[in-house]
């Protein structure tokens, strides 16, 4: 990795549902201030492969920028590289990423109109902060949120959504 590379420590790993779990991370304090939008990914080395050329995974940032750390939420798959490296991964442990890239964030002029976001699974994830930031902004219409899981028990962040809505004032409306 080089570039922008930078370092955060694990605070955090809970499970939120069947696969599903929440890391949180705290960055090292020669990175805090690190700045970035809602929307935006970084990716995190998880290791080396046989020639020792380091993997990478990309994974969108599911909190909105504070100067101070991030969350991510993984959909962790058996036997798949980077889920075996972050089931092994313990609270304290030292993380090198690269970012926060990417363009896919909210337009910085105001918007009028409803807003529209779908989501299937951890693909939820960048979603959340950017619908923080719309309800914080308060220039546009009603914001509808399409969630969909495979299974009741791959439902995550009920308490988060609800929140929201209340939050929203009635704007966001999730199905």
């Amino acid at each position: 990795m080089s570039g922008n590379a930078h370092h955060a420590r694990l605070s955090s790993a809970r499970p939120i549902a069947d696969g599903v779990v929440e890391y949180r991370f705290a960055l090292d304090a020669e990175d805090a201030g690190v700045p970035w939008r809602s929307g935006q990914f970084v990716s995190i080395g998880v290791g080396h492969d046989e020639e020792g050329t380091p993997i990478l995974r990309s994974y969108s940032l599911a909190s909105r920028p504070d100067g101070a750390g991030f969350r991510l939420v993984l959909k962790l798959v058996p036997g798949g590289v980077a889920s075996e490296w972050f089931r092994r991964l313990q609270p304290g442990e030292r993380v090198r990423f690269t970012g926060p890239m990417g363009f896919f964030v909210l337009d910085l002029q105001p918007h009028a109109g409803d807003v529209v976001f779908a989501a299937t699974g951890t693909g939820l994830a960048p979603f959340v902060p950017m619908i923080e930031d719309l309800i914080a902004r308060g220039d546009h219409g009603p914001i509808h949120l399409f969630f969909g899981v495979r299974d009741e028990a791959d439902v995550f962040w009920r308490d988060e959504l609800a929140r929201l809505e209340a939050a929203s004032a009635g704007r966001l409306r999730t199905t």
